[in-house]
Formats: C-alpha cells, structure tokens, sequence
C-alpha cells in the first residue's frame, strides 16, 4: 500500500512523487518547463516546489483541462502554452525541464533534446518513462535510446533511477 500523496492516484502511474521532486532538486528559483504532461498531474505536484511551471500542450483538450485543473487549485505559477513541443524550439526562459516519454515519437524526442541542449540556460532536467509492462509498450522510446538521444544534445552526465516499473533520468549539461 502507498501513502496517499506520495503516489500518483492515476492507474498509469506509480512512482513515488517525493522522489522526483528530490531527484530534480526543484527549488524556488526554478522555471521549469515541462513537456508531455498530458494531464498537468506532476506540474501540480512540482509546482509547489517552483518559481514557475509552463506546460508545453498541444491538444486543445488538456490545454483547456490544465487551465481549469489550475484555476482551480489556485496554481497561479502553472502556465499553459498551447503548442507543438515538438517543435518549440525557444527554452531560453527555464532553468530545468520535465518531460514525460509517454507516447513522445522518436523524431519529436529527437527535436525536444536538440532544443533542450542547445545553448539556453537549462542545466539540467528530469525525464520520467516506462520501463516494463504493463506500463512499457512496444510504442514507447526505450531508456537507452532517450539516453543516446541526450548525450547527442550535449548532456554530459545521465544518472539513472529505477523504479518498480518505471524509471527516471537526470541529465546534466
């Protein structure tokens, strides 16, 4: 049995949400900006521990749902960017990232590294992802190709952290 609050309570998700926040080392000075979070679930949950969040959304749908989730909760420094993260090339703003590989193409994780490790102020990010069934299917990125694609970008130091059925990456310029 997990602790409420520790876990999501979302059936497709069980990692323990202390970790992350420790693993990324979020702080107050923090501009995060975080991709694939879908439903907002760990932007509020970091949100907490941020100066800002911006969740990069393409889907009208969950950029309207992340809007109300927010307004509703009073996360003033949740802010929603309705575009293609895929093609956002502009992460000049942030200090750290979150990304979520769940259902990311590998042409568009491809982009998102490449943008992420180019010359912008971002030292460092958290990417979270599946690793095994019944969460990990056949259309997920492996780690190691996640892995591959950021030190291609120009991550220098890429620390590894299992859990029960998914894992999380630091990556560090």
């Amino acid at each position: 049995m997990y602790r409420k609050g520790l876990v999501s309570d979302f059936g497709d998700e069980v990692v323990p949400l202390s970790e992350i926040v420790k693993i990324l080392k979020a702080n107050q000075e923090d501009v995060l900006v975080s991709i694939g979070d879908l439903n907002g679930f760990y932007s509020m949950v970091l949100r907490k521990y941020v100066k800002e969040i911006h969740i990069v959304i393409q889907e009208e749908l969950w950029f309207q749902y992340v809007k109300r989730l927010s307004l509703k909760f009073g996360a003033r420094n949740i802010i929603p960017h309705k575009e293609d993260p895929c093609q956002s090339a502009n992460f000049e703003n942030y200090t750290k990232f979150f990304i979520k590989t769940r259902g990311i193409s590998l042409k568009c994780m491809n982009n998102v590294s490449k943008n992420l490790g180019e010359k912008n102020s971002i030292k460092t990010g958290l990417i979270l992802g599946a690793s095994s069934p019944p969460f990990f299917n056949s259309n997920d990125l492996s780690k190691d190709v996640i892995i591959d694609l950021f030190n291609k970008s120009g991550f220098t130091e890429i620390t590894e952290i299992d859990f029960r059925y998914h894992y999380a990456l630091l990556a560090i310029k």
